[in-house]
């Protein structure tokens, strides 16, 4: 150990002497708690193989295999239940099968539900455009009736108007000519 070594050591030591002078000066207090004791881990177990190993499968064990594969429970059946087994799994099959069309069934209506509701929404989108449209000449004619001029005597106002802003404009500006 170099200097840093004796410098601990002596550190050590004089908070040993600090604590045991503290201790006989207050005896209420409690005991400082043992060092812990170091427990060492284990090393952890190595990782399984990324490839398991199995044994190799030879040729000739696939053929065995179908060989001893053990035929249908129903072969040590009499021939009233093999019947029945049979029937249950034609009913299967025709629940299957009746699903099966249900399914198409709901499909082409929901793809007709759509359908509706895409040309409902495009009708309606039309009947939007037109009646705002009506309600817009409807308007206009209702405000001409109720100021009290027709279209034709509407043109003649706004002539008026026109020349009687112009004369206004001729008498005199407030902005100062360039």
């Amino acid at each position: 150990m170099g200097q840093g070594g004796g410098a601990s050591e002596a550190y050590l030591q004089m908070m040993d002497a600090w604590y045991s002078e503290f201790v006989r000066a207050n005896p209420n207090s409690p005991p400082p708690p043992p060092p812990p004791i170091p427990q060492y881990a284990s090393p952890p177990p190595p990782p399984p193989s990324p490839i398991p190993q199995y044994a190799p499968v030879a040729p000739q064990g696939v053929d065995m295999f179908r060989r001893e594969k053990p035929s249908r429970f129903e072969d040590g059946l009499n021939e009233d239940i093999r019947v029945f087994v049979g029937i249950l799994e034609i009913r299967e099959f025709v629940v299957l099968v009746e699903r099966a069309c249900k399914v198409e069934e709901l499909v082409k209506e929901k793809r007709k539900a759509t359908i509706e509701s895409w040309d409902l929404k495009k009708r309606q989108m039309g009947k939007a455009h037109q009646s705002s449209s009506k309600r817009l000449k409807e308007f206009t004619t209702r405000l001409n009736v109720s100021v009290g001029y027709s279209r034709r005597n509407n043109n003649q106002y706004n002539m008026a108007s026109k020349a009687q802003a112009t004369s206004i404009a001729s008498v005199g500006s407030a902005w100062p000519n360039r």
